[in-house]
């Protein structure tokens, strides 16, 4: 697939759906989704908001060491830890999880997390991209074939960008069919920008995909989640929480969290505009050569210097 799609109906929605699964026999494994609802959005998650940059990964672009990694590790750690001590305390059988599993589980109750949310479901992902839309503004919906077959396999490392554990280990999370990517790389800080660096913009676009839903389609694709039974009752997130005391101790943690400062963001080297500075050049010069009056200057006829004479001609024997 290309990695730009656009929809203005929801019969082109589903079309687009049906070609995503023609590219997961390809891939030969299922897609996820995840749904923004601004298509401006790079693919970040809460605790890369919070704390990271985001740098573009074209052509010659400056590359900087995000200000915060000295200290991002230590950090995560230190909230994982409060996370463990006060669900120990609370929910023993919890605390037996791993680092992984117990993010999840945090992320799912609330918790600022270096995890990136995704379903399995493309209309999930839907409803979460038209829940908070602007009016009259696209939303999109993200696809990513989490491949690991070649080009894609220099993607995945356990430190950097681990792969996908498809256990799903809330009813939340089962409820929505939800997974979770994680990056934790020291210079790029949304998920487009690092595959694009790692695999290459053509690699790229072929695993992960935008689809930008216009407004026009927004009223059928919402009549099209009510015909699937898709709204926030059947997500988990109305109604009682389904561990109320899960909920105190993520708020807990993220109001210690909420006194950490952002580091400001790495120099960027302002960007030289080649075209404004030959106007500017020539404007210049138009003026310095007015002030000099007439017949003080005169057009050279293309020589640098006219007052001396053109070089003879020189022959290698």
């Amino acid at each position: 697939m290309p990695g730009y799609e656009s929809c203005d109906s929801a019969t082109s929605f589903a079309a687009i759906i049906d070609r995503v699964h023609i590219w997961e026999g390809l891939f030969q494994l299922q897609a996820i989704f995840r749904g923004q609802s601004d298509p401006e959005w790079p693919l970040q998650s809460q605790w890369e908001r919070r704390f990271l940059h985001r740098q573009q990964a074209g052509l010659f672009e400056p590359y900087f060491v995000q200000p915060h990694e000295p200290d991002k590790i230590k950090l995560q750690r230190a909230v994982l830890q409060m996370f463990r001590r006060e669900v120990a305390s609370h929910f023993p059988y919890e605390a037996r999880r791993s680092d992984e599993q117990l993010w999840a589980l945090a992320r799912h109750h609330g918790l600022v997390t270096p995890l990136l949310d995704w379903t399995l479901d493309p209309y999930t992902a839907l409803h979460f991209a038209l829940r908070h839309r602007q009016p009259g503004r696209p939303v999109a919906v993200w696809v990513f074939h989490p491949t690991q077959t070649l080009p894609y396999t220099r993607v995945w490392n356990g430190e950097v960008f681990p792969q996908i554990d498809r256990r799903q280990e809330s009813a939340r999370q089962i409820a929505q069919q939800g997974l979770f990517t994680r990056l934790s790389h020291p210079i790029f800080a949304d998920l487009e920008q690092y595959l694009r660096n790692m695999g290459g913009d053509k690699a790229a676009s072929r695993c992960l995909v935008k689809i930008e839903v216009q407004a026009s389609a927004h009223a059928a694709l919402a009549d099209e989640l009510v015909r699937r039974g898709i709204h926030d009752l059947s997500l988990g997130f109305a109604g009682p929480s389904e561990n109320q005391e899960l909920d105190n101790i993520t708020a807990r943690c993220n109001r210690a969290l909420d006194a950490v400062r952002r580091p400001a963001g790495p120099y960027a080297r302002p960007k030289v505009d080649e075209e404004l500075i030959a106007q500017t050049a020539e404007r210049l010069a138009r003026q310095y050569l007015a002030s000099l009056g007439p017949g003080r200057a005169r057009p050279t006829g293309g020589r640098a210097f006219p007052f001396l004479s053109p070089p003879k001609p020189r022959y290698i024997r």
